[in-house]
């Protein structure tokens, strides 16, 4: 928890130092955001996995900057998109084998 409460200040001083300067900021993290990115569990171990793949604090302070118009992340490797209010988070989807590209018209 520690370590976590760490990270999200730290994206938190970035989002509010670059803030005054963008009209637009694309935040792009290893882990998820949203629960509703996330596969849906097949086994009970998924379930357990589950606590690994991101954070719901993370969602919660991409969501308090709303110049964060777009949020990607990878770890899971499945492909989902959420929108949350002006945010769009996508999970890319990649994997080791297969490579995908996202293309924003902005």
């Amino acid at each position: 928890a520690e370590f976590c409460c760490e990270q999200l200040e730290r994206i938190e001083g970035q989002l509010n130092a670059i803030a005054p300067r963008a009209e637009r900021v694309i935040a792009v993290t290893h882990m998820a955001a949203f629960v509703d990115l996330l596969p849906p569990p097949k086994k009970e171990d998924d379930r357990f996995m589950r606590a690994f793949h991101g954070s719901a604090a993370l969602g919660e302070l991409l969501l308090r900057h709303p110049k964060v118009t777009h949020h990607f992340h990878g770890h899971i490797h499945h492909l989902a998109r959420v929108r949350k209010g002006g945010l769009e988070s996508v999970s890319v989807g990649c994997t080791y084998q297969t490579k995908r590209v996202e293309i924003l018209d902005l």
